[in-house]
């Protein structure tokens, strides 16, 4: 069978190669019952269909095939030229066949089609494809087309619109998701593994409503490597639009930013979770717990999503998160953040706890007590309370915690009559109220020797001395082996004057007893006597005490201590001061009661003025260290009182805060921390001093504070001091307002400026807000949706304001947003046209400054768009030519608004001649020349605009166009040779035909010259103006030319015009013969014009001309013609001409059958009869309406038999006839010879 079909296939290739394409249709058509399916078959019958058979034959054909075959395999070489010629200049073609290609959704064959075309035609194709995708009605079908346009766009280069036309489709129809990634994966240029790419996908995905399938692609894609992950975290606003911020995709972008680590590309992630509920919220909380391992950015995290709950006023989960995180990270950030949700929810005792516990080991006393003032009555927590304070009185004694500590403690516990003791131990006096309070809480019987000891000096203190000498005469009875403990109380007792005789009676008892002795014998004697004043020696201070260890110490030279001395000065000796500086501060921390010694050392050292601020800043460390707070303050200001370098100045302002701290003179330290804070390096450490001292005791201090924290631009701070401010001072609102709309100017926060605009807002102050959104720091992410309300807000109370608008532009063109972009600018210029120019600025400067937008299409046309509405034409003609640089074709998509607007009155004509030197360069001829005939120039470079058009002329599709154009410029500026040899370069028909009205033109001017006007006057009549080519042909008619008086003749005898024969022959002097044969040559030429402006402009049907074809056996075009026609011939001339083209193909009877039941010409009918040897049936008919009998076909039928046969013996008398003629011819020559 294979054999068989590859020795048809050679015969029908032969057939074609020697031209015989009927022939070769013929014997493919036989073959084809036998071997339908042959691919090689049907791609010979489809080359032999485009040589000898109309378009709607191969459309057929190629109906059949592109079900079964790619068109890139079906077709041969040169049919593939056909296919595209016949694809580029027949629109029913190209329309039929895309439409079924559509229909099958055969979108590769498309491409395929679409990649021979000319990059202009391909262009313009694919423009329509999208324009009648938003046409039709039916959404299958534009669906269809939009995934056609996409494909195309992304044939020519134009990758964005391609996948904005996908996007499209799939949102209408998910089910093309699958053959648009089939496409992409045969695109030979497109690069599966490029990330840009992979996303594009993704967003198909996305648009086909496959959302769980795109956001597990987008997580693998991340994992891969982080530059993935950052790229997604970029684009996934765009790529998920408003579903941005649902619960699975906040779930990616956490998981992402997880992977990254990145504290702002977190912040944005969490601040879009706001309208998550709480368990999705705790869902995130719990894997940041788990999962994360950086404890700075773990704590971040954490942070984040607690002030969410806060934000949503969730306060117990928020609650619960932060004492979670401070089990982990007792990080100052989670107490203040604690401390702002106790501001507000103070329910929590569990959180005052913990927060008073981090403010008591930081001493933070007033906070502490505030938060342990808030539960002190909730019973479970006194013991806590008392595990916290404790420890911090037995290392530094501080009376604020003393008192607290003594209210909460239980009646006739033995530690309140020791914080008594404590608390009175240095005080000249104490008030009528503590008396009550310790009489309250002392046991009434049996009173413990503590008790009685505090009951003591307690009363002595208060002024009641009896009561105290009562108390201290019952210890000394009870207790006298505690007697050393009240011997200072007896002592301060004796020196007042009074009656003494219970404590001399206790003495005297119990004197063997006490110790010791001798001071106890000298009291009771001066009780006796009740004499003032007994000096006593007083007991050893602590500074004997540390000047008794330091000889000790010093005597000691293999000390510890003493090597460390050693190497202070070891270092010193060597140079490294700072090694020396760091030694000395350790020692006196390891040896904090000989810390002294330390210093004493380091005033040795402090006299070489070169290093003298390296060892004051040392003395205030060891100072601060050892809590000789007073002694600190006083050296921090005799320091800064010298002079000090200045990047040393904020390093000691900073310890003298600390030392003014610790003195509880919180005012002081306010002000030293403001001054150090003024150093970026000290402002970190510094902002929790400046939050928690400011108030409620220090407002006076809020402006410097709020200085500070402007300087520094530190949002979070600036928010909890304004928090504190209005809860401590409610009625401060307008001053916090002021200050807010500083910090927000100054800043540039983003929060705080929508703020003040929303305010300024609501005030109706339109121009303040909208100055504050013209503040806002654009790259910030997250302010689409209030930037929009404000601006619709801006633009309701002043439809004028172009600020706000303008600013909302900016945001999405820096957040390459460009379609979001361009239509925010268009809206503004459309509302406020004075806008226009500032936009034209500013938007060229953006296309100078980012390179990387050089080939945006939109940008550059909203840019043009602007420039043409202020008629900047240059500066449109140079943008134009900047985009033209990066995207040709995108330039090119642009080209026809440009020149449409150019091409009106009033424009520039030096911009338009710079737009077509433009068009030159690119090789884009046509808009040359459209350029050139249409656009208004006067004499501008005439020059210039000639050679232009030259250049054009070398191009092969538009090069007689250009020389139309070259011809009118050469008019215009008179000079009429060259206009002349121009327009006689000129061989194409419809551009002769455009040339029509110059052609007038220089016939008016030069009336007597016979060319001329012979060109107008055929110009005319193509163009079906008859009247004029009527007036030219009279006027060619009288020149004399012989050759145009025969064509005038034709012509205006066509138009019956009255013209004499006779005259013809007498101007011309021919003979009337050459005469006729001329004619009859000039009619044909008046027939194929008829044609040819039938196939251009429709009309009338041409059915002389018709016949004319027939007549001359151009039968092939009369079928093609016919077919054209044949829906807008009537029936009548319908059977008339397919009679005649059925008698012409030499089957007359065929065409008498045509006329049998028709009211046609009995002329004809006769003739068509006569011809088939039916003299008697033709002589039966009488007139135009005669019937011709159905027995006529029965008759000639009996007579001549079936049709086949009668060619068969046509063919047979033929062949004899031949071969009688050839043997004639032999006979001829045998006798000759």
């Amino acid at each position: 069978m294979e054999k068989a079909l590859a020795k048809q296939l050679d015969r029908i290739r032969k057939a074609a190669d020697k031209g015989g394409f009927d022939k070769a249709l013929s014997l493919a058509d036989e073959v084809m019952s036998q071997y339908p399916g042959s691919k090689e078959l049907i791609s010979e019958r489809l080359r032999a269909l485009m040589h000898c058979r109309p378009w709607s034959d191969v459309l057929q054909q190629l109906k059949q095939a592109a079900a079964r075959f790619e068109l890139v395999d079906l077709l041969l070489a040169d049919s593939r030229d056909m296919l595209r010629h016949l694809f580029v200049d027949n629109a029913p073609f190209r329309g039929a066949l895309l439409d079924y290609l559509m229909n099958i959704q055969a979108f590769d064959q498309i491409t395929y089609l679409i990649r021979d075309l000319e990059e202009a035609e391909r262009i313009r194709m694919v423009e329509s494809w999208s324009a009648l995708a938003d046409e039709i009605q039916d959404e299958a079908v534009a669906t269809s087309w939009r995934v056609a346009a996409g494909l195309g766009w992304m044939v020519t280069g134009h990758h964005d619109r391609a996948w904005e036309m996908w996007q499209g489709a799939l949102r209408r129809d998910p089910r093309f998701l699958k053959k648009i990634m089939a496409l992409c994966n045969r695109l030979p240029d497109f690069d599966l593994s490029s990330l840009h790419n992979r996303l594009r996908i993704i967003r198909l995905i996305v648009a086909a409503g496959k959302r769980d399938e795109s956001l597990s692609l987008l997580q693998a894609l991340g994992a891969e490597k982080p530059e993935n992950a950052l790229q997604i975290l970029i684009e996934i606003p765009e790529i998920m639009g408003e579903d941005v911020v649902e619960r699975d995709v906040c779930q990616l972008r956490f998981n992402l930013a997880c992977q990254l680590a990145d504290r702002e590309l977190m912040g944005n992630v969490i601040a879009d979770m706001l309208q998550l509920d709480e368990a999705d919220l705790f869902a995130f909380q719990k894997q940041a717990l788990v999962n994360l391992e950086d404890r700075q950015f773990k704590r971040y995290v954490l942070l984040q999503i607690g002030e969410l709950y806060i934000r949503k006023g969730l306060w117990e989960p928020a609650a619960l998160l932060l004492e979670s995180l401070h089990q982990e990270d007792e990080h100052p950030e989670v107490v203040a953040l604690m401390e702002h949700v106790l501001d507000n929810y103070p329910i929590l005792p569990h959180l005052h706890l913990t927060v008073a516990q981090f403010q008591v080991r930081n001493n933070y006393k007033e906070n502490a007590l505030r938060h342990l003032t808030l539960i002190k009555e909730v019973g479970e927590f006194t013991n806590q309370i008392r595990e916290l304070l404790e420890p911090s009185l037995a290392e530094s004694f501080d009376s604020d915690y003393a008192d607290f500590l003594f209210d909460i403690l239980p009646q006739d516990s033995s530690l309140a009559a020791l914080l008594a003791l404590r608390m009175t131990a240095d005080a000249d006096s104490v008030e009528e109220s503590f008396y009550e309070r310790v009489l309250i809480k002392a046991p009434q019987l049996d009173r413990p020797p503590f008790w009685l000891m505090a009951l003591a000096e307690v009363c002595r203190l208060s002024g009641k001395r009896d009561e105290s000498v009562a108390h201290v005469a019952e210890l000394l009875q009870r207790f006298p082996e505690l007697s050393p403990e009240a011997l200072r109380i007896a002592e301060y007792l004796t020196e007042i004057p009074g009656h003494f005789q219970p404590l001399a009676k206790a003495i005297a008892e119990n004197l063997d007893q006490m110790e010791p002795r001798d001071l106890w014998l000298i009291v009771k004697r001066q009780c006796e006597k009740a004499f003032p004043a007994i000096a006593t020696q007083p007991v050893v201070k602590s500074e004997d005490r540390d000047t008794t260890i330091t000889d000790q110490g010093q005597k000691d030279d293999k000390s510890p201590f003493s090597k460390g001395l050693n190497e202070i000065t070891s270092f010193v000796s060597e140079g490294e001061m700072q090694a020396a500086a760091q030694m000395a501060e350790r020692l006196a921390e390891r040896y904090p009661d000989r810390f002294r010694i330390v210093l004493s050392c380091l005033e040795r050292f402090r006299e070489d003025d070169s290093n003298r601020i390296l060892w004051d800043k040392c003395r205030l460390n060891i100072l601060i260290r050892a809590e000789a707070y007073d002694e600190a303050a006083q050296a921090g200001q005799e320091i800064l009182m010298g002079p000090v370098p200045q990047d040393q100045l904020a390093s000691i302002q900073q310890l003298v805060a600390f030392a003014h701290e610790g003195r509880g003179q919180h005012g002081e330290a306010l002000k030293f921390f403001c001054l150090s804070s003024k150093n970026p390096r000290f402002y970190s450490a510094n902002k929790t001093h400046l939050i928690r001292l400011l108030f409620p005791h220090h407002k006076e201090m809020v402006n410097e504070v709020l200085q500070v924290i402007m300087l520094h631009k530190d949002t979070a701070s600036w928010q909890r001091v304004l928090s504190s401010w209005e809860r401590n001072e409610p009625k401060d609102k307008e001053e916090r307002r002021r200050w807010q709309m500083r910090f927000a100017q100054h800043a540039r926060d983003p929060e705080a400026l929508i703020e003040v605009a929303k305010w300024a807002l609501a005030e109706g102050r339109v121009k303040d807000g909208s100055t504050a959104l013209s503040q806002l720091n654009l790259k910030t992410n997250g302010l689409e949706s209030a930037l929009q309300d404000l601006v619709n807000s801006v633009k309701s109370k002043n439809p004028q304001d172009i600020q706000a608008g303008f600013v909302l532009g900016r945001y999405f063109l820096v957040h390459e947003e460009i379609p979001k972009s361009v239509t925010a600018f268009r809206e503004l210029v459309s509302r406020a046209p004075e806008a226009a120019p500032r936009l034209f600025e500013y938007l060229k400067k953006f296309l100078d400054v980012h390179r990387e937008h050089q080939g945006n299409v939109r940008l550059f046309g909203l840019l043009i768009r602007v420039g043409l509405d202020l008629n900047y034409m240059d500066e449109c003609v140079a943008a134009l030519n900047a985009l033209g640089s990066e995207d040709r074709l995108g330039a090119l998509t642009l080209a026809d608004g440009i020149t449409r607007v150019m091409l009106k009155p009033g424009s520039s004509p030096a911009a338009l001649v710079a737009l077509m030197e433009l068009f030159s360069n690119w090789g884009a001829h046509d808009r040359v020349v459209d350029l050139a005939m249409n656009g208004q120039f006067g004499r501008t470079d005439v020059e210039r605009r000639v050679a232009i058009l030259e250049k054009a002329l070398d191009d092969s599709h538009h090069g007689e166009r250009a020389q139309l154009a070259l011809a009118t410029l050469h008019f215009s500026i008179q000079q009429f040779d060259a206009c002349r040899s121009a327009l006689s370069l000129i061989q194409d028909d419809d551009v002769r035909s455009q040339a029509l009205e110059l052609y007038n033109k220089l016939v008016e001017r030069f009336p007597k010259d016979a060319s001329l006007v012979r060109e107008a006057a055929w110009a005319s009549w193509l163009n079906g103006r008859y009247d004029e080519a009527v007036r030219h042909f009279t006027l060619l008619f009288d020149l004399g030319d012989p050759i145009a008086a025969v064509e005038a003749y034709a012509a205006l005898a066509e138009r019956e015009v009255p013209v004499s024969f006779s005259d013809l022959l007498e101007r011309t002097g021919i003979h009337h013969i050459e005469a006729l044969r001329q004619l009859r040559v000039v009619y044909g030429r008046i027939r194929e014009m008829d044609l040819l402006r039938w196939e251009r402009q429709g009309g009338p049907i041409p059915a002389e001309s018709l016949e004319w074809l027939l007549s001359v056996g151009q039968l092939k075009r009369f079928h093609q013609l016919f077919e054209k026609m044949r829906s807008f011939v009537d029936r009548h001339l319908g059977e008339r001409l397919q009679a005649l083209y059925l008698a012409a193909q030499g089957k007359p009877y065929f065409g008498a059958m045509r006329l049998a039941q028709g009211a046609h010409d009995v002329v004809l009918k006769r003739s068509l009869l006569a011809s088939c040897g039916m003299h008697e049936a033709a002589l039966l008919i009488r007139d135009d309406n005669h019937i011709t009998p159905l027995w006529l076909k029965r008759e000639f039928l009996n007579n001549y038999g079936q049709p086949k046969w009668i060619n068969m013996q046509v063919t047979h008398a033929q062949s004899a006839r031949t071969e009688y003629s050839e043997r004639s011819q032999m006979r001829g020559q045998e006798s000759a010879s």
